[in-house]
């Protein structure tokens, strides 16, 4: 996904609002998007995504059960989303 969006950037010259990092792309607006695994032996690091609004998960079925009771308790935020 990241390299995706990277490309969708670069497409829409979009390079100086966005400023693409390793594992985050940020915009000038304070936005950001981060990339985390959900793995059981990853998720615990989602605990510190205080303030995040959405959630987007790619290949869902992969999550095990054990991540999913993790991840969903983090993304509290009021009118946050998972998708």
């Amino acid at each position: 996904m990241h390299q995706l969006l990277e490309e969708q950037i670069q497409r829409l010259g979009l390079q100086a609002f966005y400023e693409v990092q390793k594992a985050e792309i940020i915009g000038l607006n304070g936005t950001s998007f981060t990339f985390h695994g959900l793995r059981d032996q990853s998720v615990h690091n989602i605990k510190s995504l205080e303030g995040a609004d959405i959630l987007w998960v790619e290949e869902a079925q992969n999550v095990s059960k054990k991540s999913w009771n993790t991840v969903i308790p983090t993304i509290r935020k009021p009118g946050s989303e998972i998708w």
